[in-house]
């Protein structure tokens, strides 16, 4: 698919030598507005008034705090992905703009730890000098120069009061009818027979009963004949009246498929993306440009974190020190597959120090957390989730099409990660605040 063209945003005056800060978004027009509520601000994205009063949605916030200083921030999930160089003072919603001006090098930490876990974290990437923005960050342009700002008590934000099951039922609500509004008459739909994906069909259906939805799914046919989920996802598309295609995938397409991804993204990628990557391919010869994608991605990586350990268990695991926590985060098949020694030796450079950042945040964020459920849990958010979030619009972005998370909007940063595991999962049941 021939890319599309990027609109460009200058941010602030020229400075001395005549350098000025870009934002490139490859998001369409209608996406980007100014704020008709405050003056010189640029929102990119999908936005509503959320139950506290305030912006939420999925977005990007370009703001004027001072007399040329500006403030580029996000949703708290920051589920639009903003790449940076400050070197090159460019900021993009696409990595491939960075890499298509000036020479660039491989980021040996960034190889590593792409070898060792098969994704990137903390804002790194594999690219020496180019980084992608963190949830908990947001990016201040003074005159022509950018730096990098934390966001002070990034998860303990004020509790929404509440009880946790209604609050979210409430939450999600508002966020699928503003985005049954926002996307148009037509949209696609990641529906994977899940509950998550089922539930968000439901209600796009119940706010919009004209809508022209395109369900897809993706089935591994000879990795996992026993895994059917396919066959919930056809059910509910009868159900609720979608164009459906199932994407059969085999190991030969799937490989040309990465490849295909890898070369038209510029980037390294997991698996899933792949398999995402073959399952919306499809319907680029169906659907028109620019056509929204809408995907359920959330639930699990914030209400539970890991799957691979029962919820009996996990609880058990409380009894853990908080140093077991932290060696915990650091292991665990979920985030390292190989170790960092084996990665170095494979590029002969040692001392790249993944595993160093990485402890340095679990260290940190243990200290803020009261058990090690809920600490698990904002620990595989931060890593696994923001991967789901950068490598899904990534994909999207090489299909010219934005794509919008529903579930991770303001409201339920506020409310999933206001509440304890216990509350969330009810009686020992997953997500039982939402199955509920």
């Amino acid at each position: 698919m021939m890319r599309s063209e990027s609109r460009v945003i200058n941010i602030g005056d020229h400075g001395e030598n005549g350098a000025q800060v870009k934002f490139l978004c490859h998001f369409p027009s209608q996406f980007i507005r100014e704020n008709s509520g405050v003056a010189g601000e640029i929102l990119i994205g999908r936005t509503f008034k959320g139950m506290s009063g305030d912006l939420d949605g999925n977005y990007v916030k370009i703001q004027e705090i001072d007399q040329n200083i500006f403030e580029i921030d996000r949703d708290m999930f920051g589920s639009i992905p903003l790449f940076y160089s400050l070197e090159r003072r460019l900021i993009s919603t696409d990595i491939r703009e960075l890499l298509s001006t000036g020479s660039v090098d491989w980021c040996s930490e960034g190889v590593s730890e792409y070898i060792s876990c098969a994704f990137n974290s903390l804002g790194r990437t594999v690219y020496k000098n180019i980084f992608i923005l963190r949830p908990d960050e947001a990016i201040r342009v003074n005159e022509c120069n950018i730096s990098i700002i934390k966001k002070r008590n990034y998860f303990n934000q004020t509790r929404i009061a509440g009880e946790v099951g209604q609050l979210l039922e409430d939450a999600i609500e508002r966020s699928i009818l503003n985005l049954s509004q926002e996307v148009g008459e037509q949209c696609i739909l990641n529906l994977s027979g899940g509950n998550d994906s089922t539930l968000l069909l439901a209600l796009l259906r119940k706010f919009r009963t004209d809508s022209e939805i395109y369900s897809n799914t993706f089935f591994h046919k000879d990795w996992r004949e026993d895994f059917d989920d396919w066959r919930y996802a056809e059910l509910a598309a009868k159900k609720y009246g979608t164009l459906h295609t199932l994407v059969n995938i085999e190991n030969s397409s799937f490989e040309q498929a990465h490849k295909e991804l890898v070369f038209q993204g510029r980037n390294v990628f997991h698996t899933y993306a792949a398999a995402f990557f073959m399952q919306n391919k499809v319907l680029n010869k169906f659907v028109k440009p620019e056509m929204c994608i809408i995907n359920g991605s959330g639930p699990d990586e914030t209400m539970i974190g890991t799957e691979k350990i029962p919820v009996e268990t996990l609880i058990e695991m409380n009894k853990l020190s908080r140093n077991d926590w932290v060696k915990y985060a650091v292991n665990a098949r979920d985030y390292l597959k190989i170790p960092e020694s084996e990665s170095e030796a494979l590029l002969n450079d040692s001392g790249t120090g993944f595993i160093g950042r990485r402890l340095e945040f679990a260290e940190e964020l243990s200290e803020q957390c009261e058990s090690f459920v809920d600490f698990q849990r904002k620990y595989h958010s931060m890593l696994i989730l923001q991967d789901h979030i950068c490598e899904l619009n990534q994909v999207a972005t090489t299909m010219n099409r934005p794509i919008f998370f529903p579930f991770l909007t303001n409201d339920i940063f506020k409310i999933v990660f206001g509440a304890t595991f216990q509350e969330l999962n009810l009686n020992n049941v997953y997500k039982a605040a939402i199955k509920n």
